[in-house]
């Protein structure tokens, strides 16, 4: 986001380079929304987290679950049925305790250990997303090639890896496909050697069922890596999509100039929402800042030097703001803050912090100092947003009609 941002700051540089204001302008604002956004901004573009894909993730992973334990059922039904089928035909080829030990016991094991091993990593509270796909597409290709192993009379069911590697390609992982893939050839030539220590008179068959079903296994793997480019070519797509929807919404809800909610339905909703949490051992105050004369500062030194003033104190806002204070622009020249939490006492610590340090600011277009006057009112009990704004507003005023540059509290 960073590198998108220099990017594009770069190319609107060459682009108005012949307009100086405007040029001066969108640095100014351009870096204070970098430097802004990590405190103001709960939902900015440098903290988008896609979470589409992770959704999209799981959603495969509990498929596959279901996959294996729906192989591993069949196969076992199937088992049992050939099973019955050879009995009764009495076309056994293996007295029946070899039988049940090589070709029954054996793939029944491996299928139900994948099964459970996929689904513990797959509920594990610390394994990363990335070793939950690995372990359930392991799980996968290892129930088919016990297919293709402990079944190697049919020769299709070599390729049985292979389906569970290209159905994995949804993953977009090089390096899990590469993994399947070489896992995958590796129990192909292991059903072609069980197969040929068990009719070694057909051993040059066998090598030409390898070499045709190894084939095979290649053009998945090419099938495989087309699917997985395209759901990493989606999950591109998506995560731009969300980020232009981020955009919109920060362009929406917050002030380029300032980084603050600029959104007023947007700031009462989230106001209101701290405000229900307003108890006596959680009080809530909501502060006005209003900056003293500040029209006299854009009719005498122009309108630039009046954003000069906003943009410092919003980067002294920065000294004291956190998760539990929300910060927004209400009017062209007051700012509301909402403090969730803590005392009382540090609500109004931390308004007149702001109002001494911006009071001491040099400014270069002037000789003299700008002052605040602020209100703050402060509620222990249940309170509406306006009613708690209103008393904000009220102290605000006193302070102005007190002589300004000055702060005055209310409790409700």
């Amino acid at each position: 986001a960073l590198l998108a941002r220099l990017r594009s700051l770069t190319m609107f540089v060459l682009h108005i380079m012949k307009e100086k204001h405007a040029l001066k302008y969108h640095i100014c604002t351009d870096v204070r929304l970098m430097r802004l956004s990590q405190k103001y901004l709960p939902r900015t573009l440098n903290n988008v987290k896609i979470k589409s894909m992770d959704v999209l993730d799981r959603k495969l992973r509990a498929t596959i679950l279901r996959i294996d334990y729906f192989i591993t059922a069949l196969c076992f039904a199937f088992d049992m049925a050939f099973l019955i089928l050879y009995v009764v035909t009495d076309d056994l080829f293996y007295p029946l305790p070899v039988y049940i030990c090589v070709r029954m016991l054996p793939p029944t094991c491996v299928n139900l250990a994948a099964c459970f091993i996929g689904r513990k990593y797959n509920t594990s509270p610390v394994a990363s997303d990335e070793v939950k796909n690995e372990a359930c597409a392991a799980t996968l290709c290892t129930i088919g090639s016990s297919m293709g192993i402990f079944h190697s009379f049919f020769v299709p069911l070599w390729l049985a890896p292979c389906i569970g590697m290209m159905f994995c390609g949804v993953f977009a992982s090089r390096r899990l496909r590469l993994l399947l893939a070489g896992y995958s050839m590796i129990m192909m030539v292991a059903a072609a050697a069980f197969q040929c220590f068990e009719r070694p008179e057909a051993i040059k068959d066998h090598m030409q069922n390898l070499a045709v079903t190894l084939a095979i296994g290649i053009i998945m793997y090419a099938i495989s890596k087309v699917i997985s480019q395209y759901m990493a070519d989606y999950g591109s797509q998506m995560k731009a999509s969300a980020l232009r929807e981020q955009e919109l919404i920060n362009q929406m809800h917050y002030e380029p100039l300032t980084g603050v909610f600029f959104s007023r339905p947007y700031f009462i909703e989230r106001a209101e929402e701290i405000l229900g949490k307003c108890a006596a051992d959680h009080p809530v105050s909501l502060a006005m800042v209003d900056f003293d004369y500040f029209k006299q500062i854009n009719d005498v030194y122009g309108h630039d030097n009046g954003d000069k003033v906003i943009m410092a104190f919003a980067d002294l806002t920065l000294t004291i703001t956190g998760d539990d204070i929300l910060a927004g622009r209400y009017g062209g020249e007051e700012f509301v803050f909402i403090f969730d939490g803590s005392e009382m006492r540090k609500h109004l610590d931390a308004v007149e912090y702001l109002r001494e340090r911006f009071g001491a600011i040099d400014f270069d277009f002037m000789d003299k100092h700008i002052t605040l006057s602020c209100g703050i009112a402060s509620a222990t009990d249940s309170i509406g947003y306006e009613e708690l704004f209103a008393m904000a507003d009220g102290a605000l005023y006193r302070a102005k009609e007190e002589g300004r540059n000055r702060t005055v509290g209310v409790r409700a």
